[in-house]
């Protein structure tokens, strides 16, 4: 596959709306911990939905045609 200017922007793009929403996330994660105890529901639930979101932020990031190496390093990146 020919990368262009325009994929390697897109990519750039990406990748910065990624780490911008993943901070976004990390506070929200950073607000559970402070308010809840590990063992209480809404925590519990938070943190299944956070980690929901950023799983589906990834797949949202693959529709980009990035390689198979950068997924695997988004993969990598675990928010708990």
């Amino acid at each position: 596959m020919v990368i262009s200017l325009k994929n390697i922007k897109e990519i750039q793009g990406a990748f910065k709306s990624y780490y911008n929403i993943r901070k976004a996330i990390m506070g929200l994660y950073e607000i559970l911990n402070i308010s809840f105890d590990e063992k209480d529901i809404y925590y519990q639930l938070g943190i299944e939905n956070l980690t929901a979101l950023h799983n589906n932020l990834i797949d949202l990031i693959k529709d980009i045609s990035i390689s198979n190496e950068m997924i695997i390093k988004l993969r990598e990146q675990k928010i708990t």
